[in-house]
């Protein structure tokens, strides 16, 4: 099966930036490839993040797997 999603750290290290940039730019809406969802109510609330490959992918200009960063289980660079 074929990965659709990416983390924070994958994400990280295929663009260059930092994990925190990609928290707070998700968080705010910033990058149209992922989103950011609170799932506590208080100030201080954790986040969960959904990041698609396929916008990181087009946001970089870059193959995920072309470039050797797949780590999938049974994946080849």
């Amino acid at each position: 099966m074929t990965k659709t999603t990416l983390t924070i750290k994958e994400t990280s290290e295929f663009t260059g930036m930092s994990q925190s940039m990609l928290r707070v730019g998700l968080q705010q809406g910033i990058f149209r490839f992922g989103y950011a969802v609170k799932i506590n109510s208080d100030k201080d609330g954790k986040f969960t993040y959904n990041i698609q490959k396929r916008g990181v992918e087009e946001y970089v200009g870059l193959s995920y797997e072309k470039n050797g960063l797949n780590r999938e289980k049974g994946a080849q660079s």
